[in-house]
């Protein structure tokens, strides 16, 4: 998995994540947009390759809409062999974003103006990412290993956006009862991944 943003993390900052992954042959990027509300995100734009969804970290929620297009095999190559930083990569990524992508990116840039990344973007990865899922167990684990070698493990659940605070309480239960130390932190690892590969 890469992402890209600014050294400052100028799209972060902004509620934005650009994520490309990589899952055997096939790769996808990601454009997340935070601080969205569900209720009212069009669903033309969900149909074909979005969501929109609520995520709760700590006692906060707040509705995301991820719009995800799959990355032929040269576009993929351009994103991970190509420049690291600066207007190329930012040429060659906005190359490769979706129209509903780039739209929702324009929409969501200073007075809705269509308006490029960063020209300072950089590559920010390669992480690898292991999901851990259970036939009997109704949540996942997944085990991040950054750039630097720095983990991180999250532990989630999709649910109903009524239910997410009793889900939390048992999840948190749960682990106290298997002697699993929760960082008292529960705010998004978002910022904490991408300020570490950043750095």
């Amino acid at each position: 998995m890469w992402l890209f943003d600014t050294p400052s993390l100028a799209l972060l900052r902004q509620g934005v994540r650009l994520r490309l992954r990589e899952r055997g042959r096939q790769a996808e990027l990601t454009l997340k947009v935070a601080g969205q509300d569900c209720r009212i995100v069009a669903q033309s734009l969900l149909q074909s390759e979005g969501k929109c969804e609520s995520d709760l970290h700590g006692n906060s929620l707040d509705d995301v809409v991820s719009l995800t297009s799959r990355v032929d095999s040269s576009a993929f190559r351009s994103l991970t062999d190509g420049p690291e930083k600066g207007p190329a990569l930012a040429r060659t990524l906005e190359s490769v974003l979706s129209r509903s992508q780039s739209s929702q990116l324009a929409a969501h840039s200073a007075g809705g103006a269509a308006a490029p990344l960063p020209p300072d973007i950089v590559r920010l990865g390669p992480s690898t990412v292991n999901r851990l899922t259970s036939q009997s167990l109704p949540y996942v684990i997944e085990a991040w290993t950054l750039q630097g070698g720095q983990q991180f493990v999250e532990l989630s659940q999709k649910v109903p956006r009524e239910e997410a605070l009793a889900r939390r309480d048992e999840l948190e239960r749960l682990l106290a009862a298997q002697a699993v130390t929760v960082c008292s932190d529960q705010a998004s690892k978002a910022r904490e991944k991408q300020e570490q590969l950043a750095r």
